[in-house]
């Protein structure tokens, strides 16, 4: 346990936690997100813990980068900084430069660009407070990969496989999995965390028919499957067709016009 996790705000201590993973109050714009680089989830499964001490230094450390004064390093300037970025985090530590360093170094070495993943501080703190299972763990990873995939898009079609490579904390396709994220990465197992995640965290997902999924957190599933059935293959072959014909009017109308005009008096 870190020094400062006995030394959180009494609000938090006391917060009542939602009994599922996200509930109507999590949705709402007065809870407060840790966005991170997905490669800060490498490892959740095996030390969960240290992931989310990892996430809150780095976030802490990425807003004191907001304030004019970030060029000044002395310990007094760097602890007002982290006293305005706990104060927004309604966050509490026994020593905020210790947290500073190591989330100045996460920051150093995390590659420039990178998918952000949005983890709101009401299941931060249930995840970091509470014993869970391997499968709960695999669910909150499963959920933060499907959003860094979603970002600001309200659907996207995706795969297994691009699901399980963001679990690993990697923004592209990959056949470099670890053990711990390997072992949920089958078929049957994914599609348990997919059930759950629809159950309780507000996912929709369509893949009738189709390579890949449809997902969202935005639509409902008649208006997802209404676009996955739009984009499939026969249907976009379908609109072709009838583009060309729509076209093919289009020009003898044109060409009527033209003899028309041309035509002598």
């Amino acid at each position: 346990m870190r020094d400062w996790q006995q030394s959180l705000l009494p609000s938090f201590r006391s917060r009542t936690l939602p009994t599922t993973p996200i509930d109507e109050v999590a949705m709402n714009k007065g809870i407060r997100y840790f966005n991170f680089p997905i490669y800060l989830l490498r490892g959740f499964l095996v030390n969960s813990r240290q992931v989310l001490d990892n996430i809150c230094d780095y976030c802490l450390y990425e807003h004191t980068l907001k304030f004019d004064d970030n060029d000044n390093d002395e310990d007094e300037a760097i602890v007002q900084r982290m006293k305005l970025a706990m104060k927004f985090y309604n966050i509490k530590l026994a020593d905020p430069i210790a947290s500073f360093e190591r989330g100045q170094k996460l920051y150093a070495t995390l590659p420039v660009s990178c998918p952000y993943a949005g983890l709101n501080l009401r299941i931060y703190w249930d995840y970091y407070d509470n014993q869970k299972t391997d499968f709960e763990k695999a669910c909150l990873l499963t959920f933060l990969a499907i959003k860094s995939i979603l970002g600001n898009k309200r659907y996207c079609k995706i795969t297994n496989k691009f699901i399980v490579s963001r679990m690993e904390g990697k923004p592209k396709v990959s056949n470099n999995i670890s053990p711990a994220v390997q072992k949920f990465a089958k078929e049957y197992q994914l599609n348990k965390i997919k059930n759950e995640l629809e159950l309780n965290w507000h996912l929709v997902s369509y893949g009738k028919a189709v390579r890949g999924f449809y997902v969202s957190f935005d639509l409902t599933l008649d208006d997802l499957a209404y676009i996955a059935e739009m984009n499939r293959e026969k249907y976009r072959s379908l609109k072709l067709k009838n583009e060309k014909k729509l076209a093919a009017q289009k020009a003898r109308e044109r060409i009527k016009n033209e003899q028309r005009i041309s035509r002598p008096i």
